[in-house]
């Protein structure tokens, strides 16, 4: 029977295998079995078949540091001013812990005592730009195009294989109030709301922050995920005027992909999405 070594077996996993940020989860995937299978100077191929020598354990950490943390060069995004030099400089120090014999999940996270130094602030900016765990996944979710023409019914995937930890989210659900002021005055601050913001004013169904994000919309009206937002905060309401609209079916009511769903952007769809949200807040107002 044909045996195959370890790190064999994992080039041929990963080379079925693709994701949102697929050449570079590949490449250090691939390296970080070479250099825990034998640690030696043999090059081994990238995801695009180019020769690359293993890389040694801190510049390893270094390029998982990098692929797990939000960069102000991807564009979309928010970054709280708390603190933010000091916990980009913890960030790049930090190490990969294992999760499992095969290197298919891991964690890459500042140490119990280091995040118990920081303030409530800093812990908020940390967790606002880096996600603490790596689970691989074998699907690739599915490339968007048009954007400033469609108005989707779904947020942009924020971190690719990379995930916010139990830590992280417990922080943000347990922290809802104070965390929701945070995002509020730096909404506020900037005239902005990025992805990584919009995504957590999602998970804690951030209703109070609908006036926000709508006078935000209207002084950049080119985000339209602040239009994903106002609906998903809808939909996870179950407010009637927009569950039971022709929006809804199509975006949510799907029994598959509703990733790629969405609708066309035009003015009459902007200005229905906008009054549905106001509609909706107003009636939270008077409860």
């Amino acid at each position: 029977m044909q045996t195959y070594s370890p790190i064999l077996l994992l080039l041929l996993v990963i080379s079925g295998c693709s994701s949102p940020n697929q050449k570079n989860v590949a490449k250090t995937t691939i390296a970080k079995a070479a250099d825990s299978a034998n640690r030696d100077s043999t090059a081994i191929p990238d995801s695009s078949g180019t020769a690359r020598k293993p890389l040694d354990s801190a510049a390893l950490d270094l390029e998982i540091a990098n692929e797990s943390t939000l960069s102000p060069s991807k564009g979309g995004l928010t970054f709280p001013p708390y603190g933010l030099d000091k916990v980009q400089a913890a960030i790049v120090k930090m190490r990969h812990i294992e999760n499992d014999s095969f290197g298919y999940g891991f964690k890459i996270a500042v140490n119990d005592s280091v995040y118990s130094s920081w303030s409530f602030d800093e812990k908020f900016t940390y967790n606002m730009i880096h996600a603490e765990d790596y689970s691989q996944m074998c699907s690739m979710l599915p490339f968007r195009t048009d954007e400033e023409q469609r108005i989707y019914g779904q947020l942009q995937d924020l971190f690719g294989e990379y995930h916010w930890s139990e830590r992280q989210f417990a922080f943000f659900k347990a922290n809802r109030d104070s965390v929701v002021q945070l995002m509020k005055a730096v909404i506020k601050k900037d005239d902005q709301a990025g992805m990584n913001f919009l995504t957590v004013i999602v998970l804690l169904n951030a209703n109070e922050l609908i006036p926000d994000l709508i006078d935000v919309y209207r002084t950049n009206p080119g985000n339209h995920y602040i239009l994903t937002t106002l609906m998903l905060l809808m939909d996870e309401n179950k407010y009637p005027e927009f569950a039971e609209s022709i929006s809804a079916r199509k975006l949510y009511h799907r029994k598959t992909d509703t990733y790629s769903a969405f609708i066309n952007y035009n003015k009459a769809n902007e200005d229905l999405i906008i009054q549905r949200a106001t509609n909706f807040y107003d009636g939270l107002a008077q409860k």
